[in-house]
């Protein structure tokens, strides 16, 4: 006789789930980047002191300047030269850090430019072979490109 009111099945109440899920989805891509900055940071961090493993999550333009680094260390290049290589890896690191910032802050432009800079970067993993490096790459970048998507949506909706 009587219909009984549910306020969740109200537009507003649905859109407020939809958009506390696309947060989380948009949250779940960023911090990808914090875990690519931060492996990245052990992996260099570990060849300065000349460990023997890394992490493949980790990003190849890093893995490169480590090997640089260890290739001036047995040629016997000064120390300086093994610094600003950690250095310049370290604050690569960073701008990947950055990136999870802002991507957490819904700035797209943080997404589409961190992702079109982990694409190059898989392709370096492509190029030297790394087969386990480049199926990580295609696993962050599909969390990474949903992050992206819920982002994109969430500043379409409108301002409360």
């Amino acid at each position: 006789m009587f219909e009984q009111y549910n306020d969740a099945d109200t537009p507003a109440s649905q859109s407020a789930f939809d958009d506390s899920e696309l947060r989380q989805q948009m949250s779940s891509g960023a911090n990808w980047f914090y875990w690519i900055a931060g492996l990245s940071v052990v992996n260099t961090v570990v060849n300065f002191f000349e460990g023997q493993w890394n992490f493949a999550v980790g990003l190849g333009i890093t893995q490169i300047l480590d090997a640089f680094s260890l290739a001036a260390m047995q040629e016997g290049a000064p120390s300086i030269v093994r610094i600003v290589l950690m250095l310049l890896g370290l604050a690569i690191a960073g701008v990947f850090f950055l990136f999870g910032v802002f991507a957490n802050r819904a700035q797209t432009w943080a997404f589409g430019l961190g992702i079109g800079l982990y694409v190059l970067d898989g392709l370096i993993m492509l190029a030297f072979g790394d087969v386990l490096g480049i199926l990580i790459h295609a696993f962050a970048l599909y969390f990474l490109v949903r992050g992206f998507m819920a982002s994109r949506q969430l500043n379409a909706l409108p301002s409360q």
